[in-house]
């Protein structure tokens, strides 16, 4: 369900849209959350969430 390989293929309502409506609590914790680690570099997931959002606003995909 967390998986967003091919999410840019899906036509119509993909994934994320439809987990928002039927996990709403998975939904929050998948989008949000996350956090840039100036120490290495890197976007991190976080206790608040894994930061999809931030992924798939780069890379086009509706949420």
């Amino acid at each position: 369900m967390l998986c967003g390989f091919g999410a840019h293929l899906e036509k119509g309502e993909n994934r994320f849209e439809r987990m928002k409506h039927t996990h709403q609590k998975h939904y929050d914790f998948c989008i949000g959350g996350g956090a840039y680690d100036p120490a290495d570099g890197m976007w991190k997931p976080n206790e608040k969430g894994l930061g999809y959002g931030r992924v798939l606003d780069y890379i086009g995909v509706r949420y």
